[in-house]
């Protein structure tokens, strides 16, 4: 169980001319955390004024980003590497899906990326299965980045709502 989970969307401009898109990926994922910990927070940072660290309480243990685009680049990953260490920070998203070394590359506090949809490696994650038995999750243990084999793609719960 965890005590406190913070799921960030960590861009500060919407995308073109759309208005406001809630970033819905990511609040499916904190419905899937929702059981496996006492608080989960969603921050979204353009509607925010603050950064990551000002919405982290002592209990956090977990610190999820969606990354989906490759814009706002440097403003992401300071947002990222804001995390301190002892929390474990986790990334997942369409962009880091694509290239998840570049990630770690940049962002050494990163402990795990999930490829492709989330909802059923952070379920994994979350019962506590070993990070090396999860499809589709890349980690870093003692420095060292092991990439999983891919999961297969399967249909999703019928009962799966966003938080």
């Amino acid at each position: 169980m965890f005590q406190h989970v913070l799921c960030i969307y960590p861009y500060r401009h919407e995308l073109g001319d759309v208005n406001f898109l809630p970033p819905l990926g990511l609040e499916c994922i904190a419905s899937v955390l929702e059981p496996h910990a006492r608080a989960v927070d969603i921050v979204d940072l353009r509607k925010e004024a603050g950064r990551t660290h000002d919405f982290l309480r002592p209990g956090t243990d977990l610190v999820g980003f969606s990354i989906n685009w490759d814009r706002e680049c440097e403003c992401v990953r300071e947002e990222i590497r804001s995390v301190p260490p002892g929390i474990f920070t986790v990334l997942g998203g369409r962009h880091v899906t694509l290239d998840p070394q570049q990630a770690f590359d940049a962002c050494p506090n990163v402990g795990a990326i999930v490829r492709g949809d989330g909802e059923e490696p952070v379920t994994e994650l979350c019962q506590g299965v070993p990070l090396e038995a999860i499809p589709g999750l890349s980690f870093r243990r003692n420095g060292h980045i092991t990439h999983n084999r891919n999961r297969k793609s399967g249909p999703l719960t019928q009962n799966l709502y966003p938080n």
